[in-house]
């Protein structure tokens, strides 16, 4: 049995929508949990299946996260780029527990096994 999974980002989410647009200026980047990456799709038929989850953090665990992002860390407007996303964060923190909510989905695929011993 082979099985792959990968953590993305949950895009229907509205809150996340306006953190891609803070951290992604060139538009948002393909979504890479679809499929199976090239190389293992000889190995036959996937299947997948979605789990989501959020990921509860405070406003500063959610900046030095953002922080850690390659593609945040190069920017020379870093520091604008992450005091953007401390804003959001504040706007987004529940009043009741003071965390964000960032909601993710983790895709998983399992590779499906042939059926041995079955006449057509």
């Amino acid at each position: 049995m082979m099985g792959m999974a990968w953590h993305t980002w949950d895009r229907t989410s509205s809150w996340v929508q306006a953190l891609a647009a803070i951290v992604e200026p060139d538009g948002t980047p393909a979504d890479q949990t679809l499929s199976v990456p090239g190389e293992f799709v000889e190995r036959g038929a996937f299947e997948r299946k979605e789990f989501p989850f959020n990921h509860e953090l405070t406003v500063e665990q959610l900046v030095q996260l953002a922080s850690s992002w390659s593609f945040v860390a190069q920017r020379s407007d870093r520091n604008v780029v992450l005091a953007k996303i401390r804003d959001l964060g504040e706007k987004a923190e529940s009043l009741h527990t003071g965390l964000v909510r960032f909601p993710h989905i983790t895709a998983t695929f399992r590779l499906k096994q042939p059926v041995r011993g079955v006449v057509g």
